[in-house]
């Protein structure tokens, strides 16, 4: 992970491997690491550089989460790089169920 005055860019491949595979690993990352520092009025760029494969698990627990803590004002603010076209699909459906479960809990 990298940081300018007004981006935060995350390396995908440099942080979980050519396969992202463990949730798990996905969410302690978006607490430990996203959540302390970005503040969602810069820029999140999501670079997928060298990444062949991720399965639902990690897409969901990495983009969903992010959506569920920011909310859809992060579309503004979030590129993703280099993604293989394989895997757009499911980052848009993590994305948008992120931003569904966001707005179910806004009105709690």
């Amino acid at each position: 992970m990298t940081y300018l005055d007004d981006e935060m860019r995350i390396d995908m491949y440099s942080e979980f491997g050519d396969f992202c595979a463990r949730g798990s690993l996905a969410i302690e990352y978006i607490d430990q690491k996203v959540i302390p520092k970005f503040s969602n009025q810069e820029e999140l760029i999501v670079d997928l550089k060298g990444v062949r494969n991720m399965n639902s698990s990690f897409c969901n627990a990495f983009f969903t989460s992010l959506f569920l803590v920011y909310g859809e004002p992060l579309k503004k603010n979030i590129k993703i790089l280099n993604a293989p076209d394989k895997l757009r699909g499911m980052i848009r459906q993590a994305m948008h169920q992120g931003i569904k479960k966001y707005k179910g809990n806004a009105s709690l």
